[in-house]
């Protein structure tokens, strides 16, 4: 009697598993500039030549209200539908917004994406003063295809020979 209830309980864990799992967190989204829109935060985009790279600039600001505690970012880099690496962006928080910063080659722009995570959890005060994030979950994923949102533009011939070319440029979404 014993083996059979055993029996049950790991199958119906086996069944339930899948569920909870996928119960967890919604799928991720990729933002097309139209969706964006549609979002809780802004999100403004700021690119420039850097010799040969791309240096991307990505600050994100809330709608509504204050910046939540729970977010992350990453750059996955892409090339011929194989992911070369997903790289954890450092993040700059100051006035309300958080800025990231990436550099990309030209080369990968076409495949390649920004992910931004709005985790899900609530902070927690500290005797000492501070507050740390508890993730629960329930993480939205958004996914931004870099070659909506970064613009580049054809280096113009130097003027001399080593003199590159600059620009600059910025997408509020």
């Amino acid at each position: 009697m014993q083996r059979i209830s055993v029996l049950a309980g790991l199958t119906a864990l086996l069944l339930t598993a899948p569920l909870i799992k996928a119960s967890a967190s919604p799928p991720p989204i990729e933002v097309t500039p139209e969706y964006v829109k549609t979002l809780p935060y802004t999100f403004v985009f700021t690119n420039e030549d850097r010799n040969g790279l791309i240096a991307v600039g990505v600050t994100v600001t809330p709608r509504k209200g204050r910046l939540s505690p729970g977010l992350l970012a990453r750059l996955h880099l892409i090339e011929e539908k194989a992911e070369l690496a997903a790289i954890p962006l450092e993040e700059t928080r100051e006035e309300g917004k958080v800025t990231y910063w990436f550099h990309i080659s030209p080369a990968l722009i076409a495949q390649s994406r920004f992910d931004f995570y709005i985790l899900s959890g609530k902070e927690e005060h500290l005797p000492n003063g501070q507050t740390r994030f508890i993730a629960i979950p329930g993480t939205l994923e958004y996914q931004f295809p870099i070659r909506d949102y970064v613009a580049i533009k054809k280096a113009a011939k130097p003027a001399k020979a080593g003199a590159g070319h600059k620009f600059s440029v910025a997408k509020r979404f």
